[in-house]
């Protein structure tokens, strides 16, 4: 299978390594375009750990990548350079008659960054000692050997390369080191390393949501994603952790978190319960959870929607929580929901807001063209759903008291927010600070039908023409903004492109509200999209074309949902 390695990294379950075919402009450095070997550590201070060079013949020419289920064979003519994951930290590379590899360190970027030699009984081995990465790198030949041009100057080395090339082959090993290595050398057998990783993934492709075969391919692809982008556990990131992405955005963000959690629940309950209770790990004693974290850093300075009492609602129709969990989850709920009711209610007057664009997770929208903060009715619905979790959960556990407070907190919500977040029956966000109605053509507030038979009728059937007019519904799905907007903009985020999480909510909503052949209508758009323009993190809606320079776990889970929910 094709592969496009600037947009999804080769890696495998629970490693940090990556790599990556990078362009000059890659995070904003100055690089050669090329393969790069990475680190998705939190502590380091670049990701890029060394320029990976195929020879072929002694020359750098053209090759393609291919992934062979879950090996990265680069190949060029009948030559060919095969690359796997061992482990999560042992990568093997091996190439066939007449290639060769260069191991480019980059000192002359990174001046603290050296490689020195340790004799090893019949080994010679090399540690690159990479301070941009805080790490270390262990590499040794096993067949062949390997060759050190490093260049030293009083305290650095000007440059440091390895080179490793053979007229009958060669296979080397790069090990990651983050502390002290063991002075062991594992046995490694690159057809029995393969096999492994194929293993390992074909267990977890079996545990995605089923869907419809004429989709397979791009299936299989979103559920790669998924398990290469899983790391184990370490610093802040308390359980195995599937990131975002090991490309961009190498963290977990404060509700990416609920569609990869909601993703595994129908097959896989243990791995989508640590994904759904990982983000709260780290809720702050406020309450508060933070905007994303990974291994070695958490930032707070936004936080995200309340996207957790729907998740839940739809995780516990494809798993069954034990006790415990019932009372983690009860916990915890109660405490992110009280949160918003105790810091985001600024007039004290019941309606909640976001004080920023990202606390919505719809970063640009034009719900927050004037100044926030603002109260938005899919917040409002959002937290009635929640409220009601939080009631539905304490009753389960005997908790009646905690179930009529929350029934009581979610009823007067609802109230109010009918009466004060809709004008000509449909939902509109309102400035906080003036009470005034925020004009804008965003499909956000759209999410208000969420609610299902909680809207009245005409709500509901405002909100449903309104989604099925030529303002939002193109020929490959739903528009983030009106097409009817002065504001749309055809390739800004969230100002017009379509995207996955939000079709996804939007789809939900509308089987919610008795729509369930307009909403597998328009799955069959967004799927049909998918599998003609490949996996993207966002697309065109007026011509579909993939837009984003990455590809991103929460997309492939709403992809993988939309698939089994709608269409399968």
């Amino acid at each position: 299978m094709k592969i496009d390695l600037n947009r999804i990294p080769f890696s495998r379950r629970n490693s940090y390594m990556a790599i990556s075919e990078l362009k000059p402009e890659y995070a904003t450095q100055e690089l050669d375009a090329g393969l790069y070997l990475r680190t998705v550590h939190g502590s380091a201070e670049r990701s890029i750990v060394a320029k990976l060079t195929p020879l072929f013949g002694g020359k750098e020419e053209a090759y393609s990548t291919e992934l062979e289920l879950t090996s990265l064979v680069l190949r060029h003519g009948d030559q060919h350079i095969d690359i796997v994951l061992d482990d999560d930290t042992t990568m093997l590379v091996r190439g066939s008659e007449g290639t060769g590899m260069k191991i480019d360190f980059m000192t002359e970027k990174y001046t603290n960054d050296y490689i020195y030699d340790i004799k090893h009984r019949t080994y010679t081995l090399y540690m690159a000692n990479c301070y941009k990465n805080n790490c270390r790198y262990l590499i040794w030949a096993l067949k062949d050997k390997i060759s050190l041009d490093q260049k030293w100057n009083d305290n650095i080395a000007e440059y440091s390369r390895l080179d490793v090339s053979s007229p009958d082959g060669f296979m080397f090993a790069i090990k990651e080191v983050e502390t002290e290595w063991s002075n062991k050398l594992g046995k490694y057998d690159f057809a029995m390393s393969r096999t492994g990783s194929q293993e390992d993934f074909l267990e977890f492709l079996r545990a995605v949501p089923s869907y419809p075969l004429e989709y397979q391919e791009q299936a299989y692809i979103a559920a790669y994603l998924e398990w290469s982008s899983l790391v184990h556990k370490s610093g802040f990131l308390t359980r195995d952790t599937m990131l975002v992405s090991k490309n961009w955005l190498a963290d977990k963000t404060g509700w990416n978190h609920a569609f990869n959690a909601l993703a595994l629940s129908y097959k896989e309950p243990k791995l989508a319960w640590d994904q759904f209770i990982l983000m709260f790990d780290q809720m702050d004693k406020s309450g508060r959870l933070p905007d994303s974290f990974n291994d070695s850093y958490i930032k707070w300075n936004h936080c995200k929607p309340p996207v957790h009492g729907l998740i839940l609602s739809k995780m516990m129709e494809n798993m069954e929580l034990t006790n415990d969990q019932l009372i983690e989850a009860y916990l915890v709920l109660k405490r992110a929901t009280t949160w918003w009711i105790k810091y985001r209610d600024f007039r004290h007057e019941g309606l909640f807001i976001y004080d920023h664009a990202k606390d919505s997770g719809w970063d640009n929208t034009t719900v927050f063209s004037l100044f926030p903060p603002v109260a938005t009715p899919e917040l409002q619905a959002l937290l009635i759903i929640q409220m009601d979790m939080v009631a539905k959960i304490s009753g389960m556990l005997g908790i009646e008291e905690d179930a009529a407070y929350w029934t009581k907190q979610s009823d007067k919500l609802l109230n109010l927010f009918l009466e004060k977040c809709f004008r000509d029956d449909l939902p509109v966000p309102i400035h906080s600070n003036t009470q005034d109605f925020v004009e804008c053509g965003s499909l956000l507030p759209y999410n208000v039908l969420l609610l299902g038979d909680k809207l009245p009728e005409k709500y509901r059937k405002a909100a449903v023409d309104m989604l099925k007019s030529d303002a939002f519904t193109t020929p490959y799905g739903f528009a983030t903004e009106s097409t009817k907007s002065p504001l749309y903009q055809s390739s800004m985020k969230w100002r017009g492109p379509i995207w996955a999480p939000a079709t996804l909510m939007i789809l939900e909503g509308l089987c919610r509200s008795g729509e369930k052949e307009f909403a597998a209508e328009q799955a069959k758009k967004y799927v049909n999209l998918v599998q003609e323009k490949g996996l993207a993190e966002n697309y065109d809606a007026m011509t579909g074309n993939p837009i984003g320079p990455n590809i991103y776990t929460w997309t492939a889970s709403a992809y993988l949902v939309i698939l089994h929910d709608f269409l399968g």
